[in-house]
């Protein structure tokens, strides 16, 4: 005789399982030649990863180091787990929890992390907003009469701290962003 049992044991959570089998003659309610199997499975899942840049202070500047973390790590209670961390498409560093990278470009850039472990992979990334180094144009004629204006503009971020010696130079008013206009008085 062969009874095929079919059984179907679904494990949904990582962990430790033992499962036991015990086999009997039919008919005879187990007690004549039973045997029993055990069985002690391990179940894996995939990781699952979340990076951050835990930065409070909003974007950084081009030319600066920049920071990003593993914020939470779920290793799928697989043996080991191991993740690799790319900056544009290139990979940078690998099992280490935070990267520090130098950006030289102004502009977009996306940081990501990829955990894998032997039942999968997960990735997990952040846009970063890289701006420019500010930098003021001042277009000055070559000769300066008085009442005469020059004008200053910049690019980067909009934060600005204007003065003057004398600061009666800077007119009331006359700040606007992006612009100053600088009156010569005589």
């Amino acid at each position: 005789w062969y009874y095929d049992v079919a059984p179907v044991v679904r494990l949904y959570d990582a962990g430790t399982y033992t499962i036991t089998l015990t086999t009997g003659v039919p008919g005879t309610n187990f007690s004549c030649n039973t045997d029993t199997h055990v069985f002690t499975i391990e179940v894996y899942e995939a990781p699952e990863i979340l990076v951050s840049t835990g930065d409070m202070f909003g974007p950084t500047c081009e030319d600066e180091d920049y920071t990003v973390s593993i914020w939470d790590l779920y290793d799928g209670n697989a043996p080991s787990v191991e993740w690799v961390w790319e900056v544009d498409d290139v990979e940078v560093d690998e099992n280490t929890y935070n990267i520090t990278h130098y950006f030289d470009d102004p502009g977009f850039h996306f940081v990501e992390c990829t955990a894998t472990n032997l039942c999968g992979t997960d990735v997990s990334g952040i846009p970063l907003n890289i701006l420019p180094i500010p930098e003021a144009v001042i277009v000055t004629p070559p000769v300066i009469c008085a009442e005469d204006t020059i004008p200053v503009v910049w690019q980067g971020p909009v934060s600005f701290v204007w003065s003057a010696d004398p600061p009666e130079a800077i007119v009331p008013g006359s700040i606007d962003e992006g612009h100053l206009e600088i009156i010569a008085n005589g």
